[in-house]
């Protein structure tokens, strides 16, 4: 299958269109949710940057301000469930933008400072991340 990522998020925003997964109010906002899924589920889904199931909940409220009832804080495909429908239903557009932002500002500081799972805890990480600030 040697379709390009342009045809792919076409695709998407039809489906979109289509059947209303999305629920904000702008067009050709999908590419956004698409993205922001993908590097959520990305990061929720890493054995290697969370090694336990409280990590993710330390950081999805650390970080977007996230909570989750104890029951699903206790499964890691409840969180990642939460999490894509959390996202799947902001119908603001400067809230998806401001959480992608977020998004990006974590993944960029796990890139380019070096973050070293093995030899740094996620509680030591979050607060290297500092993206806790007002």
């Amino acid at each position: 299958m040697n379709k390009n990522i342009e045809e792919v998020f076409y695709s998407l925003n039809e489906f979109d269109e289509k059947f209303n997964v999305f629920n904000c109010d702008e067009n050709n906002y999908t590419i956004f949710y698409n993205a922001m899924i993908s590097g959520l589920t990305q990061l929720i889904l890493c054995k290697k940057l969370f090694k336990r199931n409280k990590d993710i909940v330390e950081f999805l409220d650390k970080v977007f301000n996230i909570k989750y009832p104890d029951y699903v804080n206790k499964n890691r495909a409840l969180i990642l469930g939460r999490t894509i429908r959390y996202v799947s239903e902001i119908d603001d557009s400067e809230s998806l933008k401001a959480i992608i932002n977020k998004l990006y500002e974590v993944i960029s500081k796990l890139n380019n400072d070096n973050y070293n799972p093995d030899n740094l805890s996620w509680h030591d990480a979050i607060k290297l991340l500092d993206l806790n600030r007002g």
